[in-house]
């Protein structure tokens, strides 16, 4: 059993994911599938490679396309961060832990 779910989540890793930022204005994320939470000062995604939190001022989601995985952020973007210790499915402790950042 331990082993199957070890698989899927290697399979789930192999989909295509990237992120770009250009000039510190614009991400591009592919390979998202949820938006965890969003407001002026961090984006969170969740995307196969873990859950990738953007950092700056000004932020704004300018497009949001799950079917396709891809969403574009601007703004002034200070950084980016991967937590792959946390799993997406447990939000409580995920939402505490991103408040107290």
């Amino acid at each position: 059993m331990m082993r199957e779910m070890d698989e899927k989540r290697t399979a789930g890793r192999l989909r295509s994911h990237s992120l770009s930022v250009d000039a510190r204005e614009r991400a591009v994320v592919t390979g998202a599938e949820e938006l965890l939470s969003f407001h002026d000062t961090e984006v969170c995604i969740v995307t196969s490679l873990g859950v990738l939190a953007i950092e700056g001022e000004e932020l704004h989601i300018e497009r949001l396309n799950l079917d396709e995985g891809q969403v574009i952020v601007r703004g002034l973007i200070y950084g980016a961060n991967y937590d792959d210790s946390t799993q997406p499915q447990s939000t409580g402790g995920l939402f505490q832990r991103l408040l107290r950042r």
